[in-house]
């Protein structure tokens, strides 16, 4: 990568890079901030699973289904693994 950069204490890089396969681009995520996005969205689904049991519990409504179950821990287990590369 050229010159003309700066690389923030979390490991992202930000400035004018000449990326080898890419081309120009201006920021570089470290591992955490690349994963953000899939961590906002597990942290969603999360908060929305929580909150059907609560009203399971309260409500006597239908429990969150175990493919559910599944399908979160399967997008809290890949951000998680995403932002520790």
């Amino acid at each position: 990568m050229s010159q003309h950069t700066a690389t923030l204490s979390c490991g992202c890089t930000i400035g004018r890079l000449k990326h080898p396969t890419k081309g120009e681009l201006g920021i570089i995520f470290c591992p955490t901030h690349a994963a953000a996005p899939e961590l906002l969205e597990a942290c969603k689904a999360a908060k929305q699973a929580i909150a059907n049991a609560i009203s399971f519990v309260n409500d006597e409504a239908a429990p969150t289904s175990s493919t559910e179950i599944s399908t979160l821990f399967a997008q809290l287990y890949a951000a998680i693994a995403k932002a520790t590369e």
